[in-house]
């Protein structure tokens, strides 16, 4: 069981997910000093740590469940399964496949990749950012698809359009 999580920055600051500290204006987490570094967390009286890369680590997020972190890591390297699952004591667990390529929306020469995860209540919503080409066309469309997960079985919900303006 994870029992606290800790987002770590380049300037030392460390913060839980999703919550910035009132007396810092919001705008300031954008710049480069408050960008994360690692990820810290306390699991059975150990600290753990995992570096953020870019490229092994892009962000991490602990389940509703306290029991899993969810890794998202760069697609250029890991391809469109770049979500991992790691257990409490950062074990790898298991990669989810991304269940885009087995959907209706799969059209052949779309490009997909999971974007990165948001909790909401006891589920996680895993986003599926695509690029296609339209062919005749100066532009690409980009849509975002979104599939829940149960954080016990692994299984995903059936895909969900997402239209941009409610990211």
């Amino acid at each position: 069981m994870i029992e606290s999580f800790v987002i770590c920055c380049a300037n030392g600051a460390q913060r839980p997910p999703r919550v910035f500290p009132e007396n810092i204006p919001m705008m300031n987490w954008f710049k480069p000093e408050f960008s994360p570094t690692h990820y810290s967390w306390l699991s059975n009286g150990i600290t753990y740590t995992r570096m953020s890369d870019a490229v092994d680590t892009c962000s991490v997020c602990v389940t509703p469940n306290k029991k899993f972190l969810i890794v998202t890591q760069n697609s250029n390297k890991y391809g469109s399964d770049n979500l991992l699952i790691l257990g409490p004591d950062g074990t790898e667990i298991r990669r989810l496949k991304n269940p885009y390529p087995s959907s209706a929306e799969f059209q052949f020469g779309d490009k997909y990749e999971f974007e990165g995860v948001k909790i909401f209540g006891d589920r996680v919503l895993a986003k599926i950012a695509v690029t296609r080409d339209l062919p005749g066309r100066s532009y690409k469309a980009e849509p975002t698809y979104g599939t829940f997960y149960d954080c016990n079985t692994w299984e995903s919900s059936p895909l969900e359009f997402i239209d941009s303006r409610n990211l």
